[in-house]
């Protein structure tokens, strides 16, 4: 998937951006280069939780309740995420700014 800014519209502006799906393949080596290095810097930075489902694992370790995890977290001023990579709803589920934040983090080097 590729953003593209649309014509006499500010960068910094979240709907300014317009999603392009690549090819099949070129959309599976994306997804895999943008997966990799996201795991790369959590695995690094030790930043996975112990629930966290990783490829070599069999099964994946869903947290049984996410909802009480995220506020349990929220309350003890640490940052929890959730990821889903489901391309075909993603811009229904989730918010303009969001990319803008991670086109910006993956620029500067940040992740």
């Amino acid at each position: 998937m590729v953003m593209f800014n649309e014509q006499n519209k500010e960068d910094c502006d979240p709907l300014a951006f317009r999603p392009i799906c690549l090819l099949d393949a070129m959309g599976k080596e994306l997804d895999k280069l943008i997966t990799q290095r996201v795991f790369f810097h959590l695995l690094s930075n030790n930043h996975l939780h112990p629930h966290q489902y990783l490829q070599w694992q069999k099964y994946p370790r869903r947290h049984p309740e996410p909802k009480k995890w995220i506020h349990n977290e929220r309350s003890e001023s640490k940052h929890s995420v959730v990821v889903s990579l489901d391309v075909k709803s993603t811009f229904i589920r989730v918010r303009c700014s969001i990319f803008s934040k991670i086109s910006t983090a993956l620029v500067t080097g940040s992740i």
